[in-house]
């Protein structure tokens, strides 16, 4: 028996191509759709949504589906709009590989937001303008989402946001486990001996940052220890992107930082360049990592055989991130999808077993 909206869909198409229908003509709503199909308007918009990907049809808030062509466009390839912060070697690039690597028949349209939230709504409006199928978004917040981010979400647009879920919003996403990860770390300098470890990060208000701080808190429970607040920094935001604070008062706060806890044998950073900070600040104390003080941080380039030093970190999967993405849109399934990524741990030569030392004293 054909689905209710394949029939639906059937149809129309049948009087679009036959003429019934002319170019720039409306469609009845969904609503009068329904009410002569006898059905939901759920399953109409499903119906209408695939005559709008063969380009039949344009769907538009308050104007309702129009005819755009008597004959299913010949394009064959999907256009996907991929609106992504920045990208680096650090974070991003893979990302960014991963969905282009679609052997899929897709275009992708990249827009980079900078970090702004005014030029990502630019982004995705222009996108918008270009007829996408779909949207990948790595938003600049997960504190202050877009208007523009919301009405798409309420129309059902495929859309999928990554690396920076908002809970409260019904869009599928793919992430990191980024709680799961800081487990990783912190599991690994506990099992090399140590206990007075620090958590460096920024003040970002988004969501992988402060699961990963929560992980961090997390693991001294799983171990029944108690969590020294005095050990967590986290304003350290020149490394933010279109940060105006000053990498050297963050160089300071960490020098400063270190003088006050003189006990600490490891610290944990949220982010690479973080890590590099507090590289360079040990470096001009004249301390050696990871002899005076062990470090492990989320990602960092492959870049272990043209540096000495090569920091342990928690790597993320960020090229299947960007494949799944992809396919999440072109599947554009009606169940919301949530994707957690498992981390994995890197060693490097960053963290120092301090076991036999305290075992000796």
């Amino acid at each position: 028996m054909t689905a209710i909206y394949k029939k639906i869909y059937s149809e129309i198409k049948q009087k679009i191509t036959t003429g019934d229908y002319e170019v720039g003509e409306k469609l009845p709503t969904d609503k009068e759709l329904a009410e002569t199909y006898g059905t939901s308007v759920m399953t109409v918009s499903k119906a209408l949504n695939l005559l709008k990907n063969e380009q039949l049809i344009s769907r538009k808030p308050k104007l309702g589906s129009v005819i755009l062509h008597h004959q299913e466009s010949t394009q064959e390839v999907r256009r996907i709009g991929f609106v992504i912060t920045d990208f680096g070697d650090v974070f991003g690039t893979e990302i960014l590989k991963g969905v282009l690597s679609s052997d899929k028949d897709v275009e992708i349209v990249l827009k980079i937001s900078h970090g702004n939230v005014e030029l990502e709504e630019r982004c995705i409006m222009e996108l918008l303008d270009l007829k996408v199928s779909g949207i990948i978004l790595l938003p600049c917040s997960t504190k202050f989402i877009s208007s523009i981010v919301l009405n798409l979400v309420s129309k059902n647009f495929p859309l999928v946001v990554l690396d920076r879920p908002v809970d409260y919003i019904p869009a599928s996403s793919i992430e990191s486990g980024n709680k799961q990860g800081m487990l990783l770390a912190m599991n690994h300098l506990f099992e090399n001996g140590h206990e007075n470890i620090a958590l460096i990060s920024s003040s970002d208000y988004v969501k992988s940052v402060s699961d990963r701080i929560e992980g961090y808190v997390y693991s001294f429970l799983t171990r029944e220890k108690k969590t020294n607040e005095s050990y967590i920094l986290s304003n350290i935001d020149s490394t933010l992107l279109n940060s105006d604070h000053s990498a050297e008062k963050d160089i300071e706060r960490i020098a400063a930082f270190l003088e006050e806890h003189p006990e600490l044998t490891a610290i944990v950073t949220t982010e690479y360049s973080i890590a590099n900070l507090l590289y360079r600040v040990l470096k001009e104390k004249g301390l050696s990592v990871p002899d005076d003080l062990s470090i492990i941080c989320f990602d960092s380039p492959e870049t272990k055989y043209f540096h000495e030093l090569y920091f342990t970190h928690v790597k993320q999967q960020q090229f299947n991130m960007g494949q799944q993405a992809v396919d999440l849109v072109l599947r554009n399934d009606e169940t919301i999808q949530k994707i957690v990524l498992d981390c994995e741990l890197v060693e490097g030569n960053s963290v120092r077993n301090i076991t036999s030392s305290k075992s000796k004293n």
